[in-house]
């Protein structure tokens, strides 16, 4: 029989992860585009891809530089968790 503790494990950091995600995606479009034109309330986060909601305009120049992106965003997170976004939309 298992321990309780090992079922209790699974839910220890729940939310934390996609928390912090969303901060470090935040902060990548922050250092590309400036401050200011995405908040954390702008993403969620479904099977590993970042949705973001915001502007026509906006919404272009984000899917162009997704890949740059994403890469400053597993720069940032690669000492303190695994980022684990694989796109955004």
């Amino acid at each position: 029989m298992r321990q309780i503790s090992e079922f209790l494990n699974k839910f220890k950091n729940l939310g934390l992860e996609e928390k912090m995600s969303k901060e470090v995606i935040v902060e990548s479009v922050s250092t590309i585009l400036g401050p200011g034109f995405i908040a954390q309330n702008d993403i969620s986060i479904r099977q590993d891809v970042a949705l973001i909601k915001v502007g026509g305009p906006l919404k272009s120049e984000l899917i162009l530089r997704k890949e740059e992106i994403l890469s400053i965003a597993r720069e940032k997170s690669a000492t303190v968790f695994k980022f684990k976004i694989k796109d955004l939309r």
